[in-house]
Protein backbone atom coordinates (compact mmCIF):
# COMPACT_ATOMS: atom_id res chain seq x y z
CA UNK A 1 0.00 0.00 0.00
CA UNK A 2 1.63 3.25 -1.16
CA UNK A 3 1.37 6.41 0.86
CA UNK A 4 1.89 10.00 -0.12
CA UNK A 5 2.22 12.97 2.21
CA UNK A 6 -0.06 15.81 1.24
CA UNK A 7 -1.06 19.11 2.75
CA UNK A 8 -4.10 21.33 2.65
CA UNK A 9 -4.50 24.92 3.82
CA UNK A 10 -7.76 25.88 5.52
CA UNK A 11 -9.00 29.04 7.21
CA UNK A 12 -12.59 27.84 7.53
CA UNK A 13 -14.43 24.55 8.02
CA UNK A 14 -13.65 22.00 5.29
CA UNK A 15 -12.43 18.61 4.16
CA UNK A 16 -8.83 17.57 4.83
CA UNK A 17 -8.86 14.11 3.18
CA UNK A 18 -11.31 11.46 1.98
CA UNK A 19 -10.87 7.76 2.71
CA UNK A 20 -8.31 6.04 4.91
CA UNK A 21 -5.62 8.50 5.94
CA UNK A 22 -3.23 9.47 8.71
CA UNK A 23 -3.13 13.01 10.09
CA UNK A 24 0.47 13.79 11.08
CA UNK A 25 0.21 17.36 12.30
CA UNK A 26 -0.82 20.91 11.60
CA UNK A 27 0.95 24.22 11.22
CA UNK A 28 -0.91 27.31 12.41
CA UNK A 29 0.43 30.33 10.52
CA UNK A 30 -2.17 32.84 11.72
CA UNK A 31 -4.21 32.68 14.90
CA UNK A 32 -7.22 34.81 13.98
CA UNK A 33 -9.65 35.68 16.76
CA UNK A 34 -10.33 33.00 19.44
CA UNK A 35 -9.28 30.11 17.15
CA UNK A 36 -10.80 26.69 17.74
CA UNK A 37 -10.27 23.53 15.68
CA UNK A 38 -12.30 20.30 15.74
CA UNK A 39 -11.24 17.20 13.79
CA UNK A 40 -13.72 14.53 12.64
CA UNK A 41 -13.33 11.04 11.14
CA UNK A 42 -15.96 11.92 8.58
CA UNK A 43 -16.62 13.71 5.31
CA UNK A 44 -18.62 16.44 7.04
CA UNK A 45 -19.32 17.87 10.49
CA UNK A 46 -21.25 15.38 12.58
CA UNK A 47 -19.12 12.28 12.24
CA UNK A 48 -16.92 10.81 14.96
CA UNK A 49 -14.94 13.57 16.66
CA UNK A 50 -11.27 12.72 16.95
CA UNK A 51 -10.22 16.05 18.45
CA UNK A 52 -13.14 17.56 20.30
CA UNK A 53 -11.66 21.02 20.81
CA UNK A 54 -8.16 22.28 20.06
CA UNK A 55 -7.27 25.89 20.82
CA UNK A 56 -3.91 26.89 19.32
CA UNK A 57 -2.15 29.42 21.55
CA UNK A 58 0.79 30.28 19.30
CA UNK A 59 1.87 30.22 15.69
CA UNK A 60 3.77 27.01 15.01
CA UNK A 61 3.68 23.29 14.25
CA UNK A 62 1.51 20.98 16.35
CA UNK A 63 2.32 17.25 15.96
CA UNK A 64 -0.72 14.99 16.20
CA UNK A 65 0.97 11.63 16.68
CA UNK A 66 -0.24 10.04 13.43
CA UNK A 67 -4.00 9.91 14.04
CA UNK A 68 -5.80 7.45 11.72
CA UNK A 69 -9.18 7.92 10.05
CA UNK A 70 -11.28 5.34 8.25
CA UNK A 71 -13.79 7.61 6.49
CA UNK A 72 -11.65 10.73 6.04
CA UNK A 73 -10.70 13.87 7.92
CA UNK A 74 -12.90 16.93 8.22
CA UNK A 75 -11.99 20.08 10.16
CA UNK A 76 -14.40 22.35 11.94
CA UNK A 77 -12.66 25.72 12.25
CA UNK A 78 -13.86 28.77 14.18
CA UNK A 79 -12.14 32.13 14.66
CA UNK A 80 -10.41 32.29 11.25
CA UNK A 81 -7.00 30.76 11.98
CA UNK A 82 -4.92 29.79 8.94
CA UNK A 83 -3.94 26.13 9.28
CA UNK A 84 -1.95 23.74 7.09
CA UNK A 85 -2.78 20.09 7.78
CA UNK A 86 -0.27 17.36 6.88
CA UNK A 87 -1.83 14.02 5.97
CA UNK A 88 -0.69 10.67 4.57
CA UNK A 89 -3.32 9.24 2.27
CA UNK A 90 -3.42 5.47 1.70
CA UNK A 91 -4.18 4.10 -1.76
Amino acid sequence: MAQTTDYINLSQTGSIAAGKATLCGMFVSQLGSAPTIYIYDALSVGGTQIITKFVPTAIGYYPLGNVNAHTGFYAGIDGNPVVTFFVKQSD
